[in-house]
């Protein structure tokens, strides 16, 4: 096999890893208004990517360096082009990769709301603009004959960025339900249980 082949499946594993695995982490921040109705239930939804968020980022560092070292011409026009995109993507990680450190750090409802927002907003820009990226990667964006990206944010944005959102929202029910669930769950069994412990125990004379 080629070796630029070879590269290639590599980067697009990575790429294809990263866009599956965060996609989760990304609809279950968007969903975070509409299924957490109040603290409990919000936690609940927080806890189900709090082990796994910044471990599935790790994909798309990856991907990157893997493109950088084996097409250095792809890469050079990938970011300069779509520099802006990429920058309020890695401003909108930021701000939720924050907001899942410190949302924990006051008891203050009020607290824990701004940063509720911060990590629906911070999940719905990635979700909105990865798609804005890859389906113009996917259809060709218009480049010069230096190999220089001669179109502009609005030439890049299209009705695959909004099928992105949708796709990370519906995979993120599933991936919520399931831990969700379970807990709850658990934790009927567990109050059932104290329950009938305290029937059965001999009542203090």
């Amino acid at each position: 096999m080629d070796l630029a082949y070879l590269w290639f499946f590599i980067v697009g594993v990575l790429f294809v890893g990263y866009f599956v695995l965060d996609g989760f982490d990304f609809g279950v921040g968007m969903s975070l208004p509409f299924l957490g109705k109040d603290e409990v239930s919000r936690r609940q939804v927080i806890n189900t990517i709090g082990p796994v968020w910044d471990l599935n980022e790790t994909w798309v560092i990856v991907a990157g360096a893997c493109l950088f070292a084996a097409f250095p011409e792809w890469y050079a026009t990938l970011f300069s082009g779509f520099y802006l995109p990429l920058l309020l993507i890695l401003l909108a990680l930021i701000a939720r990769g924050v907001s899942f450190e410190y949302r924990h750090q006051r008891d203050d409802l009020r607290w824990k709301r701004r940063f509720d927002w911060m990590i629906t907003i911070g999940s719905a820009v990635p979700a909105l603009l990865w798609g804005v990226a890859v389906a113009n990667i996917v259809q060709g964006v218009p480049i010069d004959a230096d190999k220089n990206f001669t179109g502009s944010l609005f030439t890049l944005c299209g009705s695959a960025s909004r099928r992105s959102c949708s796709s990370s929202c519906t995979a993120s029910t599933s991936w919520v339900s399931r831990p969700t669930v379970r807990c709850t769950t658990m934790r009927r069994r567990s109050e059932r249980s104290s329950q009938s412990r305290r029937w059965s125990s001999p009542r203090a004379r």
